[in-house]
């Protein structure tokens, strides 16, 4: 049977209490995770130690991710 590759995960608030938990618990599961931070040396300094890919993102509402993400080619989704 062949393996259903699983989707990027991006993390918004990557370097954050709850969002560095999760990306280090998804990164460890061998997903292919996007670690954001307002910061870009933050996110940079998480994914040194931890893995995943570094970001710089200081939006502050749902409209503006979805123009940044959309100008990154990103796809996305909410509730």
């Amino acid at each position: 049977m062949k393996k259903i590759p699983s989707p990027r995960v991006l993390i918004l608030g990557g370097t954050g209490v709850f969002g560095s938990r999760l990306a280090r618990m998804l990164i460890e599961d061998g997903r292919d995770v996007t670690v954001t931070s307002r910061s870009l040396a933050r996110a940079q300094a998480f994914t040194k130690t931890n893995g995943g890919t570094p970001l710089a993102l200081d939006v502050f509402t749902l409209a503006e991710a979805e123009q940044e993400l959309s100008r990154l080619n990103v796809t996305c989704t909410h509730g």
